[in-house]
């Protein structure tokens, strides 16, 4: 087995055990055991149950950060504001292809909180910072600011953890008029 598959299954282990208890209390035995690894191998690659954690998130944020990139890289025009909201709809695709992931790395009793902040973060950075500069939204203010990212990700994260029956366009609009309606002119 090479070094990729190694750390591949390392994290695919500590995910595995994070959706029964919290990360805190997984110990590196734990993943070794299952895995038929030695505790020498597992620290050849990482530090730390921690460690492992890191580079799956990190892995994910950097993902996220080429998808804004990729399709928010352009400045924003009207088709950004109007049905079916393609910011949205296609944020909930990408977010969709991690539905698993996500919910494991967020959930409140054995997910990170912090991974929770660098997701807020990064909404904030990408999208309503760049939006606020073009001027498609015109509250300027930090509590504007922390209720537009915070509120995006925590309605993504709902809509994904509960498999609300509804479309990303409908759950698009949805956002939209909760979220950006009140601040458009």
């Amino acid at each position: 087995m090479n070094s990729a598959e190694t750390k591949s299954r390392i994290r695919n282990e500590l995910l595995s055990l994070m959706r029964e208890k919290p990360v805190e209390t997984i110990k590196v035995t734990e993943i070794t055991e299952k895995l038929g690894i030695s505790r020498t191998t597992f620290y050849s690659y990482y530090n730390s149950i921690h460690d492992v954690l890191q580079e799956i998130e990190n892995m994910f944020i950097s993902d996220f950060e080429r998808f804004n990139r990729d399709f928010h890289g352009s400045p924003f025009d009207d088709k950004y504001f109007s049905i079916p909201y393609p910011t949205i709809t296609e944020t909930l695709r990408f977010l969709n292809r991690y539905r698993s992931l996500l919910s494991i790395l967020t959930d409140e009793n054995n997910g990170d909180p912090i991974f929770r902040y660098k997701c807020k973060k990064l909404i904030n950075e990408e999208f309503y910072k760049k939006a606020i500069s073009q001027d498609y939204i015109h509250v300027k203010n930090k509590l504007a600011e922390v209720y537009m990212t915070g509120g995006h990700f925590e309605m993504f994260l709902y809509y994904f953890s509960n498999d609300l029956k509804m479309d990303y366009e409908e759950m698009a609009v949805m956002i939209y008029t909760i979220m950006f309606r009140p601040y458009r002119p």
